[in-house]
């Protein structure tokens, strides 16, 4: 396994934890998030507590264009894992997720 862990949604909730699981258990941490200030607290805290790397992305999923820098920013980390966390809606309108439209459906091919 690779020494990096790369969690999406990792500024709060669920991902914040895997990120601090994750550091605990040996790994550094590649965090991405929307907010830039909680993603610099959060990497603090992780490397007080843990003294393993953290690595910040800045990248908000509802835009298209985020996926060629982020892909720049991984370049040469060795990932053993991927929590890929970030908290999404397929359709911006309530409705039953089966009932969802093709439209809203976003096809990502990482390489």
């Amino acid at each position: 396994m690779g020494e990096w862990a790369v969690i999406t949604g990792a500024g709060d909730g669920i991902g914040k934890a895997y990120s601090f699981e994750l550091a605990k258990r040996g790994l550094n941490t590649v965090l991405i998030s929307r907010t830039l200030e909680t993603l610099r607290k959060v990497a603090s805290e992780i490397e007080k507590a843990t003294g393993r790397n953290v690595k910040i992305i800045q990248a908000d999923f509802t835009k298209n264009n985020i996926y060629d820098d982020i892909e720049k920013s991984l370049q040469g980390l060795e990932i053993g894992i991927l929590v890929n966390n970030v908290g999404m809606l397929h359709n911006p309108h309530p409705c039953c997720f089966l009932n969802g439209s093709k439209e809203d459906e976003v096809n990502i091919v990482l390489q």
